[in-house]
């Protein structure tokens, strides 16, 4: 993956989803979007990165912003196919 994949992952952009970040962190649709920024960061690093025996987890914060995520099924699925080229599978840590 390239800077150019993240600079277009970043443009990824779905109102309903910044929506449910904002209420599942209690916060402002700006600050939900800062959010969503910073868990497109991670899942880029996590996607370039992450190896066998290299394990990235998420603070807890881009996790509960990665799960909210998750729930919109198709939008997740698209977002990592299109955007990061992969689909980048989520488990709890």
């Amino acid at each position: 993956m390239s800077d150019d994949e993240l600079e277009k992952m970043l443009t990824y952009k779905n109102p309903r989803v910044v929506q449910s970040i904002a209420e599942e962190l209690s916060c402002s649709l700006a600050h939900a979007k800062t959010w969503c920024g910073a868990l497109i960061k991670f899942l880029y690093l996590k996607a370039k990165y992450e190896r066998p025996g290299v394990n990235f987890l998420p603070p807890p914060l881009i996790e509960r912003v990665w799960k909210t995520f998750v729930i919109y099924t198709a939008a997740y699925r698209e977002f990592c196919t299109k955007g990061g080229g992969k689909f980048i599978d989520y488990e709890p840590s």
